[in-house]
């Protein structure tokens, strides 16, 4: 199983994992529906409003947080906390991204995207942008040493 998290517009965190198959996942989303404080670092958030969602062998929790919730807000006390706006995101815009673009190119065609994931690899950072798409499904632009390396679409 694979997991990955990412903080997306500052207040909804988004968990996936990838499972073996669309039965494992089935049976995951359920359990999760039932009790969505079960999964990974969810727990913590007890008061956090959570939506539990399946897409062939993966599942998707999103949580979403009151600005109260953010330690270290720099929000004043009872001001309203709005997310940014991003814009939406095509599946045709997203296969204009081509290997060897840098993150600045990308950003510039199809604008910021909804989360990033980031590690220091052994030679180079690597990063894979995500973009929630119009159609529901999700573009990961694998981004290594500053260039594009590769885009996947998942349904």
């Amino acid at each position: 199983m694979t997991v990955g998290m990412a903080m997306r517009d500052g207040l909804t965190m988004e968990a996936w994992l990838d499972t073996p198959s669309a039965l494992a996942a089935k049976n995951l989303a359920a359990r999760l529906q039932k009790n969505p404080q079960g999964a990974p670092l969810f727990g913590q958030m007890s008061s956090a409003t959570s939506t539990v969602e399946q897409r062939d062998n993966a599942v998707r929790i999103y949580a979403r947080v009151s600005g109260s919730q953010l330690t270290g807000s720099a929000a004043p006390q009872g001001a309203p906390v709005r997310p940014p706006a991003l814009e939406v995101v095509t599946r045709n815009k997203i296969t204009e991204v081509q290997a060897g673009m840098d993150r600045a190119a990308v950003e510039a065609l199809v604008g910021k995207p909804h989360s990033v994931m980031a590690i220091q690899g052994a030679d180079e950072p690597i990063e894979t942008l995500i973009y929630n798409l119009d159609d529901k499904g999700t573009a990961r632009v694998r981004v290594v040493n500053g260039k594009v390396a590769s885009v996947q679409f998942f349904d």
